[in-house]
């Protein structure tokens, strides 16, 4: 009797101790989403392919979970690439991604699917390198894609005026002719149709969208776009992550080529920062004194007007990313990513599409203000153009950092008076509210 009156006993209590537990909060994961949904490789082995990523998460992650996957984040994409060859004649090859979105506790974690066509498989498939794209609503804003075929025409219907497509080689570029009249945002379903035996289907097509018209007249908050507001004109390269109203233009102008400073000059003492041009101007102006200008650099920002500042050397790496469109320009720092025909041969650089396409929007975004493009040398230039910078090299106090779009590549080597080949671009802090 005793030992049943324990057990209940016990029994109440645990029900007890079960109701007084706190309830487990749950933290809604955000929203993710894939175009296209599944991932279809070409049986050869560095075959790759690109995926539009959707999400009001502010970071990506992507794990292969098969060892003949690769997976990149480049962007707003997802560069998957198989590392093998499917040997099989007969089956296809299966794997996948886990994507995660977020930070813990507020995670989502999706699976993508990877397949990889049998070797000699009669079937091709076609890539297009964004899967899709959204143009902003300006006339003359564009952006580049790249297509795994050559062979085809585009077609843009004849109802959408508003969209311009022009085909060079393996790359289409949109163009925007007409604003959007509404605030709903626009697409246009282009027609690709490809010759090459084994396409199928034949007639394919991709979505081109355009932003609908904003009520308010704002300043577009996206890296890589024009900014132009009160006479003010530049490229957006950086948004402050903390305080998406703050942000780093680079001008539309280009000096140069030019030396940092005049010969004799060099030697001086300066004691400048690592992350701050702004501050890096008025350390060099009260170094140089009387001699101010003799310092080139210095007086090519300071005559572009108020508020223009030469970049310290994080400010240059900062524009490294804004430029090619990633979290961190050394993952293009490999021998076969050096240049733009380099970036677009998948066979060399496999995450270079995503960034030549964020390359080739920014210069479109410098032209459409009728600026000067940032890199100044040919497609085919390893080390693209050299911009210097306000950081002076604590080591070695004649040189200073500098950036090279080609490469891309940041350094504390540059010789201030010695090496008249570099140029000088200028930057400013804007908002944009």
């Amino acid at each position: 009797m005793k030992k049943i009156l324990y057990g209940v006993m016990a029994a109440i209590a645990a029900i007890a101790m079960i109701g007084c537990e706190p309830e487990q909060s749950t933290v809604e994961g955000p929203k993710i989403t894939f175009n296209p949904e599944k991932v279809t490789l070409a049986a050869e082995a560095n075959s790759y392919a690109s995926v539009t990523v959707t999400t009001d998460a502010t970071s990506v992650v992507a794990e292969p979970q098969n060892d003949w996957i690769k997976a990149d984040v480049m962007g707003k994409s997802i560069i998957v690439t198989a590392l093998s060859a499917n040997e099989s004649t007969t089956d296809v090859r299966k794997g996948s991604v886990k994507v995660t979105a977020g930070e813990a506790p507020a995670q989502t974690t999706v699976t993508l699917s990877v397949e990889q066509s049998a070797k000699g498989a009669a079937s091709v498939t076609v890539t297009y390198s964004p899967a899709s794209l959204t143009l902003l609503n300006k006339v003359g804003d564009s952006m580049e894609v790249m297509v795994s075929e050559s062979d085809f025409t585009v077609t843009v219907p004849a109802a959408d005026t508003w969209l311009e497509a022009t085909k060079n080689g393996v790359f289409v570029t949109f163009t925007v002719k007409e604003l959007n009249p509404t605030t709903e945002v626009r697409t246009s379903n282009v027609e690709f149709e490809f010759s090459k035996e084994g396409i199928s289907p034949k007639k394919q097509t991709y979505a081109v969208s355009q932003e609908g018209n904003k009520e308010e007249e704002t300043v577009s908050s996206v890296i890589g776009a024009p900014y132009d507001k009160d006479g003010v004109k530049g490229v957006i390269f950086w948004i402050d992550p903390n305080d998406e109203t703050k942000a780093k233009i680079i001008s539309t102008v280009c000096h140069g080529p030019q030396n940092w400073c005049n010969p004799g000059f060099e030697e001086l003492e300066i004691a400048t920062t690592e992350d701050d041009g702004k501050a890096n101007m008025e350390i060099i102006a009260t170094a140089a004194g009387a001699d101010i200008a003799e310092f080139l650099s210095y007086q090519s920002c300071k005559n572009e007007g108020e508020g223009w500042y030469l970049p310290s050397k994080v400010e240059l790496g900062y524009l490294l990313n804004g430029y090619y469109g990633v979290d961190d320009y050394t993952v293009l720092r490999t021998d076969n990513c050096k240049t733009p025909l380099q970036m677009a041969n998948p066979e060399l650089c496999p995450m270079g599409a995503a960034a030549l396409a964020a390359r080739n929007r920014f210069e479109a975004a410098m032209i459409s203000l009728g600026g000067a493009k940032i890199n100044q040398k040919g497609d085919d230039d390893v080390n693209g153009t050299t911009y210097l910078g306000s950081t002076v090299n604590t080591a070695k106090i004649s040189q200073v950092a500098y950036a090279c779009t080609g490469g891309p590549r940041l350094s504390n080597a540059a010789k201030k008076a010695d090496n008249p080949q570099r140029y000088t671009r200028c930057i400013m802090d804007v908002s944009l509210k």
